[in-house]
């Protein structure tokens, strides 16, 4: 089992928010660094995305050893999606998941990308979630 995920695991709340904060300042410590269109949307989810959903309890590296179908998070999960008339197999970053139901996408983007004014991404997310058939999907 993963060192880093049984730290965040078992600590009590209050040091969640202080591991949180640590995250934080680091990320406004370095946001210039991370607006580079060199850091890209992998290393996003590496450096915060894995941290993020690991400190809330989901495991998100498979420390449970569960397989593929099983797993709470699976990364660069399958979606089809209608595309020009025809299904489409797409990328979703992350498929969260309780046993075999599907609760949620989540897709990142490196920093350089606005997603407050550019839309492709809130419709790639939407497209996503619709073709899910689920109630919410996550930036």
């Amino acid at each position: 089992m993963n060192a880093g995920f049984l730290e965040i695991i078992n600590h009590g709340q209050e040091e969640k928010i202080r591991l949180l904060q640590n995250k934080v300042d680091l990320y406004s410590a370095n946001l210039e660094q991370y607006k580079q269109k060199s850091y890209n949307e992998t290393q996003v989810r590496v450096d915060f995305v894995n941290f993020f959903f690991q400190l809330l309890g989901w495991d998100v590296l498979n420390e449970n050893g569960l397989p593929q179908h099983l797993r709470e998070v699976t990364h660069e999960a399958n979606v089809t999606v209608e595309e020009d008339g025809e299904s489409k197999n797409k990328k979703s970053d992350y498929a969260f998941r309780i046993g075999t139901e599907l609760l949620f996408y989540l897709e990142t983007k490196k920093s350089a990308v606005d997603i407050t004014s550019d839309i492709l991404p809130a419709f790639q997310l939407r497209r996503y979630g619709w073709s899910g058939n689920l109630k919410i999907s996550v930036f």
